[in-house]
């Protein structure tokens, strides 16, 4: 499979990569990237806000958005299905061909 590093940010054909604890910058065209496959299709939800300022999708209102956050991860956000919020990761590229990295890195 090759190396796997973390990518840091992105800019243009550039990526700064984090591999075995070491950063650097590595050319988009130098990489095979597999991204990982989501389980479910993404949906998206308006976040309103009331006239006294409190945060709602549906009925329930709140004072922040890391509240309603909170609440949506443990409650059903969707009224027809059951959809929960959920924290993503580091987005990590798996990277198999990496000759002048390699030694960089290692």
């Amino acid at each position: 499979m090759g190396l796997v590093a973390m990518i840091v940010q992105t800019s243009g054909n550039w990526f700064k990569a984090e591999l075995n604890g070491c950063m650097g910058s590595v050319a988009k065209n130098f990489l095979n990237i597999h991204l990982p496959r989501l389980e479910a299709a993404v949906q998206h939800f308006k976040v309103m806000r009331d006239s006294r300022g409190q945060y709602y999708l549906w009925s329930e209102r709140f004072p922040s958005l890391n509240q309603l956050v909170e609440y949506y991860q443990h409650t059903s956000i969707s009224k027809q299905t059951k959809v929960f919020l959920q924290e993503t990761g580091p987005q990590v590229l798996y990277i198999s061909t990496l000759k002048d990295a390699r030694r960089k890195y290692t």
